[in-house]
């Protein structure tokens, strides 16, 4: 971090980075249309006053309204981390000599467990913890990872018997396009793994979370 600073405040034009980080507060520009963003460790570590455009922040709004509901909801257990493509533009004199002034010019946002375990919901997250917990191995699957197959696990337990792993689904909603996918679903682990080797918790309906899946004996 001090070199990243010291980099910028020898530069003398603006620079374009990348700065990753939890969110920490979006608030509206008090100076302007736009809003603010802060960091967690903005002051201390990075050193820097972010500022995003109407125009851009609402295409974040557009592009990630799951994370920014969890955000505001702030939900123990729970970040929303941030990767920002962004100019910066020291600040040369007065108090704030050695910050600098940052624009954002997009936005990802990644909601993730104290873990930094990325999740898609509150629900999600409960199991995520559990696994972690219970100091069981497993695999989070990402968007970015799908292939080809039909569907993508919300979690892949590896330390069973099974060979190719137990696929772990948690099923947070009850709209009717959710429930017709959720059915494709159930027909495809039960084709592919067989109705006793895939595990799932119908989270929304309420239910306690079943007893998750044996280790395998090796373990």
């Amino acid at each position: 971090m001090h070199s990243t600073h010291r980099t910028i405040r020898n530069h003398s034009e603006k620079l374009r980075l990348y700065v990753i980080g939890r969110l920490s507060s979006a608030q509206a520009n008090p100076y302007g249309k736009g809003q603010n963003i802060e960091l967690a460790g903005i002051r201390d570590g990075y050193r820097m006053f972010m500022t995003i455009s109407q125009s851009r922040w609402e295409r974040v709004e557009r592009s990630y309204p799951r994370e920014l509901a969890e955000f505001s909801r702030n939900e123990e257990g729970l970040s929303v981390f941030g990767l920002f493509l962004v100019t910066i533009d020291p600040i040369k004199k007065g108090k704030y000599t050695n910050f600098s002034t940052v624009q954002v010019v997009d936005a990802a946002l990644m909601t993730t467990t104290d873990q930094l375990i990325p999740v898609e919901s509150r629900f999600e997250a409960k199991i995520a913890d559990l696994l972690v917990n219970q100091k069981r191995s497993f695999i989070k699957p990402l968007r970015f990872d799908a292939t080809r197959d039909l569907v993508r696990p919300d979690f892949i337990l590896t330390d069973v018997r099974e060979r190719e792993g137990c696929p772990m689904e948690v099923f947070g909603r009850t709209d009717e396009k959710y429930l017709a996918r959720k059915a494709e679903k159930e027909i495809y682990y039960a084709r592919v793994f067989g109705s006793d080797n895939w595990w799932s918790w119908n989270a929304a309906d309420g239910d306690p979370i079943p007893s998750l899946p044996d280790l395998a004996l090796n373990q």
